[in-house]
């Protein structure tokens, strides 16, 4: 409708145009190339007027091949890459039921993709990539991801699952960790890498930004791994450091009073210091939490000065609120009981170990006792079973290994904190070559998304 009213209304210009050039006569000549042309004003607008017009079914005529040419070439464009974003969605649906090798085929059909997923056929060619062990092709990818923002994470993510050096591990994983410190998988194996490292300091603070970023943690097992790093911080002070450590010490124990290597080593600062009150204090928290040999060698070592009746007064005062049973609790009485000459009372506190026939040092002392009493005759009964029987030692809960002294990392598996005080078959110290394979952890997505 609207057109027609603009174009009656031009109509209607055109002829009030004409009808005023009528009622004005004139003349136009043009003089080219030897040719003088002479004409009405009249003439000479309908002719130019004509020219416009043939000018304009032409452009029209022009502008329609073009259009024509860009639209069948966007069709084209448009089918590709609905085929490409076809097969990206495949391929993701492929990649996370791990099917590597459909995911890999898939994603090489994904090249003419839209600007705006680009990014997610990185993600495609690079995890099947790695699905597929392809490490060097994985490794390009996960190069081109750094160019991303919004893929630098992933892409530093997959570099340390390729990488086999942990020198170059700790490096993509620190800046990881730059980029977003609330990951708990990042967190998680920087943690591991710096403490295997010996970069105690640097796993504090991974822990602390860890139990600032998700609160859902388990507030005692997170203090407990703050505890031990710094432990292991404090133990490398050297002789002129030695406030400095007694300070690092009582933080860590006030974090993890039940760490036994601590409170002994806390306890013997202590006790240097002449404030054996507070070494006793140590000890005894501990003991009652975590009873260990270590901490009764550390008690009576702190009570040396003290009459056999008295240090038996504080063994049992000690225990009082433990399980009689337990069996250091049990040699632990044993042994004052020993010391105080009281043998029956001694036998008594051996009692439940040796109906157990399991542990050594409970033969061991009774031999002793027996010997202190009635002879070495009388002692030699208990010795012949003592092959057979078993010592405490510290064991690896994830595999098992074992090792007279605590230590804050597995030697075999690289576990942090696994190490738990029992029994097992004692064949000396394990002498296990360290395994090479990663610390990183890898989740159902590791060699997917």
């Amino acid at each position: 409708m609207i057109k027609v009213l603009l174009f009656s209304a031009l109509l209607i210009f055109l002829s009030l145009i004409a009808g005023w050039v009528g009622t004005k006569p004139g003349s136009v000549q043009i003089i080219w190339f030897n040719y003088d042309i002479k004409t009405s004003v009249s003439i000479t607008l309908v002719f130019i007027l004509i020219i416009i017009f043939i000018s304009l079914v032409i452009y029209n005529f022009i502008l329609s091949i073009i259009k024509t040419k860009n639209k069948i070439r966007t069709n084209i464009i448009s089918r590709r890459e609905d085929r490409s974003v076809n097969s990206l969605n495949k391929g993701i649906v492929a990649l996370i039921s791990g099917d590597g090798e459909l995911a890999e085929k898939l994603s090489k059909d994904t090249k003419n993709i839209p600007k705006s997923l680009l990014p997610l056929g990185i993600v495609l060619s690079a995890h099947s990539a790695h699905l597929n062990n392809n490490k060097k092709l994985a490794a390009n990818y996960f190069e081109k991801m750094l160019v991303h923002k919004e893929l630098e994470f992933l892409g530093l993510r997959g570099l340390m699952l390729q990488e086999k050096l942990e020198s170059e591990k700790i490096k993509y994983a620190r800046r990881a960790y730059m980029i977003n410190p609330k990951s708990e998988w990042i967190s998680n194996n920087l943690f591991k890498l710096e403490s295997k490292l010996g970069n105690w300091r640097e796993a504090e603070k991974i822990l602390r930004n860890s139990k600032y970023y998700n609160k859902e943690n388990n507030k005692k097992n997170i203090n407990r791994k703050i505890s031990i790093t710094m432990f292991q911080q404090a133990k490398d002070y050297d002789e002129n450091q030695s406030v400095a450590k007694l300070k690092k010490y009582t933080e860590a124990f006030e974090l993890s009073p039940n760490l036994v290597p601590l409170s002994v080593e806390l306890a013997s600062l202590y006790y240097k210091n002449n404030r054996y009150r507070k070494a006793n204090k140590v000890i005894e928290k501990t003991w009652n939490l975590s009873p260990h040999p270590d901490l009764y060698e550390s008690f009576k070592n702190i009570n040396k000065s003290e009459n056999p009746a008295n240090l038996l007064k504080r063994t049992i005062k000690l225990s009082e609120l433990l399980d009689s049973s337990n069996a250091e609790v049990c040699l632990s009485k044993a042994e004052a009981y020993f010391l105080y000459k009281d043998f029956q009372r001694a036998r008594e506190s051996l009692k439940p170990l040796l109906e157990k026939k399991i542990d050594k040092r409970s033969y061991n002392l009774m031999a002793k006792i027996e010997e202190e009493e009635n002879g070495p005759l009388a002692a030699k009964d208990w010795y012949r079973p003592y092959k057979e029987l078993l010592l405490p030692l510290w064991i690896c809960k994830n595999c098992d290994y074992k090792n007279n002294a605590w230590l804050p990392l597995c030697k075999k598996c690289n576990s942090f904190d696994s190490f738990d005080w029992g029994y097992d078959a004692y064949e000396g110290i394990q002498s296990i070559e360290l395994q090479e394979d990663s610390i990183i952890e890898e989740n159902i997505f590791d060699k997917s998304i």
